[in-house]
């Protein structure tokens, strides 16, 4: 019980901490940033407004980890001006890290499958 509190409490204090680290960087004033790579979605700006919400990439991670498992961590990241949604899974004895684009509805961008090692 009391590992959920805290992991309840860690969730929440990264989510906040990512959302003011979106709004402040699209409210940098520049106005533009490009996202491009693997994803091969193309933003005239960083919009958080535009992107989907961490519901929706959860539901699309699941999906793509095979409706196994329960989610463990999910996070939104950004690399290269792209934002994407860093999704860990836990089914049984391995781990699965599902990265989700944040602006294309759900589009998986890779699957990383891990065997556990509790050593």
């Amino acid at each position: 019980m009391k590992k959920q509190v805290v992991l309840s409490g860690v969730l929440a204090v990264g989510l906040i901490a990512g959302g003011t680290a979106i709004f402040a960087a699209s409210n940098t004033g520049t106005g533009t940033a490009s996202t491009t790579g693997n994803s091969g979605v193309s933003s005239s700006s960083f919009n958080p407004d535009t992107m989907i919400n961490f519901g929706e990439a959860k539901k699309a991670a699941l999906k793509a980890a095979g409706n196994k498992g329960h989610i463990d961590d999910i996070d939104l990241e950004r690399y290269n001006n792209k934002a994407f949604y860093d999704v860990e899974i836990e089914q049984g004895d391995k781990d699965v890290t599902v990265h989700i684009d944040a602006y294309t509805g759900g589009k998986v961008l890779s699957v990383d499958k891990d065997e556990r090692d509790d050593d």
